[in-house]
């Protein structure tokens, strides 16, 4: 299950064998309401990293921001600092791609629009919908966002995220669990794949994000970073060996 509401499942969840959770956050959440230790196993997500996911331009000559994932209240204050702030900047633009799941994401995508109107008729902000061609997309970004404290309607740790990493990208997450559990991991293994930014800060963060922005040898090194952190811990090679050895071991 995601990390979100899992307390509510441990009811049926401890008539299971072994219960496999997407995050270390999600494991410690069903521990502490009553799952047994031994019986919740975390086996992080996998995407496939493709070889050819690095081309385009050199990550540091791109000058596109990208956000792609869902709105809440706080996401969309969010945005709209990173816009301002990067309205300093001329040749940076900030790429948001939100698509409407309901009406309450219609309404917030309506008000983002609104408060970043003039950015938006400068060129300076993009606002889209549907993506057709995401590998396309995250090519052409610098650095990738994501901006919510929660995983919500979410999986633990969000395979967009980890595709852009794969392809190189680094990331600028909010530093709340479970997704800021990527950048924590990487620090581990000397993997730095991008910026923690500060949950109740939000012009503290777009202010960091600007300063890495301006440093691009090391945005790319950070970049290098998220894709052998995806590699090595990410992978659906390194997800399907956990999976067969947790398999074997339940046998």
């Amino acid at each position: 299950p995601a990390s979100a509401g899992a307390e509510a499942l441990v009811r049926w969840l401890d008539r299971l064998d072994a219960v496999i959770v997407t995050s270390d956050h999600g494991r410690q959440r069903l521990v502490e309401a009553g799952l047994a230790e031994a019986r919740v196993r975390r086996i992080y997500p996998g995407v496939e990293p493709e070889p050819d996911a690095l081309a385009g331009e050199p990550l540091e000559r791109r000058r596109t921001v990208l956000f792609a994932g869902d709105l809440d209240p706080a996401v969309v204050e969010r945005l709209v600092a990173v816009a301002r702030v990067l309205e300093r900047e001329p040749t940076w633009r900030l790429e948001l791609a939100v698509r409407p799941k309901a009406d309450r994401d219609a309404e917030l995508r309506r008000r983002l629009a609104a408060r970043l109107g003039p950015a938006i008729e400068r060129g300076r902000v993009r606002l889209r919908g549907e993506v057709e061609d995401m590998p396309a997309l995250l090519r052409s970004a610098a650095i990738q966002l994501y901006l919510a404290d929660h995983a919500r309607r979410k999986v633990d740790i969000p395979f967009a995220l980890l595709e852009g990493m794969a392809a190189g990208v680094p990331v600028a997450v909010v530093d709340a669990p479970p997704v800021a559990e990527v950048l924590a991991l990487g620090d581990l293994h000397h993997m730095p794949a991008g910026l923690r930014l500060p949950a109740h800060d939000p012009h503290a963060g777009a202010e960091a994000l600007v300063e890495l922005l301006s440093r691009p040898a090391e945005l790319a090194a950070r970049g290098a970073g998220a894709r052998a952190l995806v590699c090595d811990h990410f992978s659906a090679q390194a997800m399907a060996r956990q999976y067969q050895h947790e398999h074997a071991r339940l046998a």
